[in-house]
């Protein structure tokens, strides 16, 4: 067992020296972070609206559809819809 951790210690003291090994390792990934951060920062800036639409008109999908919209919260919004509507907007 000690020959695993001697070998193990000894090829992270390599890689730790290495300098494009940490290059790849933390600051690739935190500068692609940050320009994709930067390209989408703006992206949430509103409120989401989501339609329901209840066309089957059962017992359960009514249940579910007032649960839904008594839902909502800051970012958020469940709104009713028409089924036929529904159907024209995805179309």
């Amino acid at each position: 067992m000690s020959a695993i951790l001697l070998i193990a210690a000894s090829e992270l003291r390599r890689r730790l020296r290495n300098r494009s090994a940490l290059l790849m390792a933390v600051v690739g990934p935190l500068a692609l972070a940050t320009v994709f951060g930067l390209l989408v920062g703006g992206a949430s800036d509103g409120a989401s609206r989501i339609g329901i639409a209840d066309a089957d008109g059962s017992s359960t999908t009514g249940a579910i559809a007032r649960g839904l919209l008594g839902a909502g919260g800051d970012d958020v919004a469940f709104v009713a819809v028409d089924p036929a509507e529904a159907e024209r907007a995805v179309a």
